[in-house]
């Protein structure tokens, strides 16, 4: 198990979408399994995903709590609507406050509401008091240089982060798997090729001893 809570920003906010949304659980959002890495591993890479075996496998593991609820409720309950299932005899449970996501998780993760938005702490830009003069007008520091606009349409590039060593371990271990993984499939269709190939040379044998070739 990993911890969220030592990852950067965006890292973070990837491992808390997976654990409440794209894989959810009830306990230990703040922990990361192998499963949770990978994942996380391939969104950042843009590696297209088959969300359909994702969502399988999360179903088929809750299964094991007879007691435990179904993950993906409101996605599953939409799709009984649209395809118009009867569920007349099935057991309903409204939805309320304890059933959304709790406001300490998000404090967990180093975040704050301002105004109609979660933000992090680091991000909240500080609000300077504006000196008055004598005669009521805002005063600017003189020791401050004049602040330039930034032109339209233009925005500042931010510099890329350097990974933290925990995330650039984790990074080359993935990277290695996935090497590997790419070979073994490379092995496995030449393997495949051969297959091929000693079928071709046994129907030819065949066909040159006048015997009939195996009907596919």
């Amino acid at each position: 198990k990993f911890l969220a809570g030592g990852m950067k920003k965006n890292s973070r906010l990837i491992s808390f979408i997976i654990a409440w949304m794209l894989k959810p659980r009830l306990h230990n959002h703040a922990q990361m399994s192998r499963d949770d890495i990978l994942l996380m591993h391939v969104i950042k890479k843009k590696i297209k995903i088959d969300w359909v075996s994702v969502v399988n496998d999360c179903m088929w593991k809750a299964r094991r709590k007879e007691d435990g609820p179904i993950p993906y409720a409101l996605l599953l309950s939409k799709i009984f609507e649209n395809t118009r299932v009867d569920l007349t005899r099935e057991k309903k449970i409204i939805l309320h406050a304890s059933n959304k996501i709790e406001k300490s998780s998000l404090h967990h993760m180093g975040m704050l509401k301002q105004e109609d938005k979660w933000v992090f702490k680091g991000d909240v830009p500080p609000t300077p008091e504006s000196a008055i003069d004598e005669d009521g007008v805002p005063s600017h520091d003189e020791d401050q240089p004049p602040q330039v606009e930034a032109e339209p349409g233009r925005e500042q590039e931010a510099e890329p982060k350097p990974f933290s060593p925990f995330e650039q371990i984790m990074i080359n271990k993935l990277d290695a798997v996935m090497k590997m993984s790419k070979r073994h499939e490379s092995i496995y269709l030449g393997i495949l090729d051969q297959f091929d190939t000693l079928d071709d040379e046994i129907n030819r044998l065949k066909t040159h001893l006048g015997m009939p070739e195996d009907s596919e």
